[in-house]
């Protein structure tokens, strides 16, 4: 019995001696930390705090990560149309440009996959009134007039005023 008492012991102090300190650590493409007479004060851009828990002199944050881009071509069906979306972030309206002279067509979803806006058939420039839609991410989805993906964009509405 003492054999077994003193094995279980010697495992849980080598498990004591050699287990893996936590540092806190963020990945982040920007952000500091500042400290001064017994505060610190860490930050990262793009990742806002959702909760802290703490005890005594220790304490645990937890954030979620937003991206801090506003507009991404992320899927380029067509290559050889050169479609420009603008402004970043969009407001009151967003344009769409087209160098050919191809016929497209717009369509607006939410994040839930709802369509919210579909624009008529057009060419060359086209001009969408966004100031009734609420703020956040939306997907722009650029067709032909048969409905032939053409180029998806990310977008984030946002009112400056």
């Amino acid at each position: 019995m003492k054999r077994l008492l003193l094995m279980l012991g010697g495992i849980a102090g080598y498990t004591a001696v050699t287990a893996q300190a936590l540092t806190p650590q963020v990945i982040a493409s920007s952000g500091t930390t500042y400290a001064g007479s017994g505060v610190n004060l860490s930050f990262t851009i793009g990742e806002p705090l959702t909760n802290t828990l703490g005890t005594g002199a220790t304490s645990l944050s937890q954030g979620f990560h937003q991206t801090t881009f506003d507009i991404v071509a992320i899927e380029d069906h067509m290559p050889n149309f050169d479609i420009s979306v603008y402004p970043v972030p969009m407001d009151q309206y967003v344009s769409v440009e087209c160098t050919q002279e191809d016929l497209i067509q717009v369509r607006i979803y939410d994040v839930a996959g709802r369509s919210l806006l579909t624009s008529e058939v057009f060419s060359k420039k086209l001009m969408l009134d966004v100031q009734d839609m609420a703020n956040g991410p939306y997907m722009l989805v650029i067709t032909t007039a048969e409905g032939a993906p053409v180029k998806t964009f990310s977008v984030v509405k946002t009112t400056t005023h």
